[in-house]
């Protein structure tokens, strides 16, 4: 993987996450003065407009690792290929999912529940994330022949 590569997805899930974080903060852990208002906080609709606008570009860059990164090492059935990835991938579908419907339903139970989804899913993102790559870095360096047969990009 290449170090733009690398780079966005660090940037986008890192203002993904945060702004996420933000906006749940300001929806379910403050409350405002007014009862009838649906902001608890001036900044909480930027903090939403911020994540809605920012998520696509992390789902863009998780496809970009799927065809470069992911994809490759699951066709050569590299035995020391990580199954964190593949777990990676499917919770960004949870969040993308989640996220998408959560926008357009208008129960409250329904909103609720995928509030819950989404936000677990989108910790659990997070943490495997940075999990996968602390593990990527302490397993030992691949011999040097290994990896000049290998081909360029392909990491």
């Amino acid at each position: 993987m290449s170090r733009l590569q690398r780079w966005l997805l660090w940037s986008s899930a890192a203002v993904s996450a945060a702004s996420g974080l933000a906006y749940a903060a300001m929806r379910y852990l403050l409350r405002g003065d007014d009862p009838f208002s649906a902001y608890h906080h001036p900044l909480q609709p930027w903090a939403l407009a911020a994540h809605v606008v920012e998520s696509p570009l992390l789902l863009f860059v998780v496809g970009w690792f799927f065809g470069n990164h992911v994809l490759p090492k699951l066709q050569r059935r590299r035995p020391t290929a990580r199954r964190t990835g593949l777990v990676l991938i499917g919770l960004v579908a949870v969040m993308t999912l989640s996220g998408y419907v959560l926008q357009s339903v208008s129960s409250p139970a329904w909103r609720a529940f995928l509030a819950w989804i989404h936000g677990a899913s989108g910790g659990a993102f997070v943490l495997l994330l940075v999990g996968h790559l602390w593990v990527g870095r302490r397993t030992a360096p691949q011999p040097a022949a290994q990896i000049a047969a290998e081909p360029l990009g392909q990491a």
